[in-house]
C-alpha cells in the first residue's frame, strides 16, 4: 500500500495506492469511490479488502477520501457533489500516472456509486462500473438519512438539539451537510442520465426488494451492458454503533473481484 495525498496543494485529497501484487499486471485500474458520511465508515473495512483483493488479482487500485471527508482536508460541510465529482476527475488523472494504465474501471458505492454515474456519463471514457447499492434518487436519499438519524437519536444517549436555522448545516448521522450540498443532492437523479456511465455495469444491492430494478432497465436502454448479482447484507447502512453490523460483506467482495477479473480478463 502506498498512502499519499494529491489535488490541489491547498486542498490536498487522501488516498491509498495499491500496486499489483501479482504478474501478470492487468492493463486496467480500478478506482474505488466511497459513500458519504457514516457509510463511509461502514464499508471502510470491505473497501480496505476489496483493494487487496483487486490488488492481488494483478489491477492497480487506488481508494480515496473526498473533500471534507476522511483524511482529506475540508470540513464535512463544506463538501458537495459539484466538488467530489472534481475529487473523481483528481483521482482518475492521480490513478492513470501511477499505474500507466489508459483502461480504467470504477467501483462506487452508495452515494460514491452515484457520483461514479454521473462522471462516468460526462467523461465517457469508462470501461467498466461496478454500482453497489447506488442512490438514484439524491431527495430520496436525504429523506433516508434524515429518517435514520431521527431513529438513531431514538436509541442513544444523544439528546437532540433544536431544528436547524435556515443556512445552518445539518446532521446526519454524524456528518454535516451544508444547505448548498443538500440542494445539490436533491436535485440528483440518475434515471435521467442521457450517456451510459460505462459499457460494462455490475449492480450489487444488498436487500431483496430489488430496488435498482429501473435503475438497471434506464442503463440497458442507454447502451450499456447490465449485470446483476442480489448479494444480501442485512442491515447493511444503519447506524455503525448497530451491534449487529456486518462490516466485511465477503460474498459482494468476492462477487465484485470475480466481476471484474471476467470483464477484464
Amino acid at each position: 500500500m502506498d498512502p499519499f495525498f494529491f489535488g490541489d496543494r491547498d486542498q490536498p485529497l487522501f488516498g491509498i495506492y495499491h500496486p499489483p501484487a501479482v504478474q501478470p499486471v492487468r492493463d486496467v485500474a480500478i478506482l474505488l469511490c466511497y459513500p458519504i458520511g457514516h457509510e463511509q465508515i461502514v464499508s471502510h473495512r470491505a473497501f480496505t479488502q476489496l483493494s487487496t483483493r483487486l490488488s492481488g488479482a494483478g489491477f492497480p487500485v487506488l481508494r480515496f477520501d473526498f473533500y471534507g471527508c476522511g483524511d482529506s482536508s475540508g470540513a464535512c460541510e463544506e463538501g458537495s457533489p459539484q466538488r467530489w465529482l472534481r475529487d473523481i476527475s483528481a483521482a482518475i488523472g492521480s490513478l492513470r500516472l501511477r499505474s500507466a494504465c489508459r483502461t480504467l474501471g470504477i467501483v462506487g458505492c452508495r452515494f460514491g456509486a452515484t457520483l461514479a454515474m454521473l462522471a462516468g456519463a460526462d467523461r465517457q471514457d469508462i470501461a467498466s462500473m461496478v454500482l453497489w447499492d447506488p442512490v438514484t434518487s439524491g431527495a430520496a436519499h436525504i429523506e433516508e438519512l434524515t429518517n435514520r438519524h431521527q431513529e438513531m437519536l431514538q436509541h442513544t444517549h444523544v439528546v437532540a438539539g433544536s431544528r436547524p436555522e435556515p443556512g445552518v448545516a445539518r446532521e446526519f448521522l454524524g456528518m454535516a451537510l451544508g444547505e448548498a450540498a443538500m440542494g445539490e443532492i436533491a436535485a440528483i437523479d440518475v434515471l435521467a442520465l442521457r450517456q451510459k456511465p460505462a459499457p460494462q455495469v455490475l449492480v450489487v444491492d444488498s436487500e431483496p426488494a430489488d430496488r435498482s430494478a429501473r435503475l438497471r432497465e434506464h442503463l440497458t436502454a442507454l447502451g450499456s451492458r447490465v449485470d446483476y448479482e442480489l448479494l444480501p447484507v442485512e442491515n447493511a447502512w444503519t447506524w455503525i454503533e448497530d451491534v449487529n453490523k456486518v462490516l466485511v460483506p465477503q460474498r459482494t467482495v468476492n462477487g465484485v473481484v470475480s466481476w471484474i477479473s471476467q470483464v477484464h480478463a
